[in-house]
């Protein structure tokens, strides 16, 4: 079966969207933890230590986070529309993948140009409080979506099969996990960071595959 221009060009975009937010969950890890990850009760204190040491990574981390959330969010959207025999429940799945692109978006660009002058401001650590807070509330959002959009699209679309298919839902589940962890009080910020850089990585395989026209193993 001959591919779609769109098929072709959402899923390079979603490949090469993530590929950069592989980088940018690597420049995160590079980062202090309690600055660059969500925690549901963050140490304020060690999140605001943290911000100015590890600026040149958390800002580059942003700041390559936002092409790579446009691009695949953009690609996402894409194959949500494409139709050319994905169910509507895969269709949905691309939505939620789309959705968790533009909040991710929001979360890098906290992280490029927020959260760092937050800290140096002439109100800190107040200032950097309120930033610190929105930046881990819309990290657990886009980590929601990222969850529940790939357990859809790894259990329906055509392209995710074999060991593949398992991997995707797994690095959904652990997100999903991850989120449980932090709202019932545990640490969860790295196990969060895991997560995504695994959702990242086998979202990057899929959209390689879709691009491809691969629907079989």
């Amino acid at each position: 079966m001959a591919i779609s221009t769109q098929d072709r060009v959402g899923g390079q975009l979603v490949a090469i969207g993530l590929v950069g937010v592989l980088i940018t969950s690597a420049l995160y890890a590079a980062s202090p933890p309690a600055t660059a990850l969500p925690e549901a009760y963050p140490d304020m204190a060690a999140a605001f230590a943290g911000a100015i040491p590890g600026s040149v990574t958390i800002r580059a981390a942003g700041l390559v986070g936002i092409i790579g959330d446009v691009l695949f969010a953009a690609g996402a959207a894409m194959l949500c529309c494409a139709g050319g025999g994905r169910s509507p429940t895969a269709a949905a799945g691309w939505a939620m993948i789309a959705i968790c692109g533009i909040l991710f978006t929001i979360v890098d660009g906290i992280a490029a140009f927020a959260l760092i002058p937050s800290a140096a401001s002439q109100s800190a650590p107040a200032t950097f409080a309120a930033v610190k807070l929105v930046f881990d509330a819309m990290f657990f959002a886009g980590t929601v979506a990222t969850g529940m959009g790939l357990l859809i699209v790894f259990a329906e679309e055509r392209a995710a099969v074999g060991l593949l298919r398992w991997a995707g839902i797994a690095a959904g589940s652990a997100c999903l996990i991850g989120i449980v962890l932090a709202l019932t009080g545990k640490p969860s910020g790295q196990a969060i960071g895991l997560a995504l850089a695994g959702s990242a990585l086998t979202g990057a395989l899929l959209g390689r595959r879709i691009s491809r026209g691969v629907v079989a193993g």
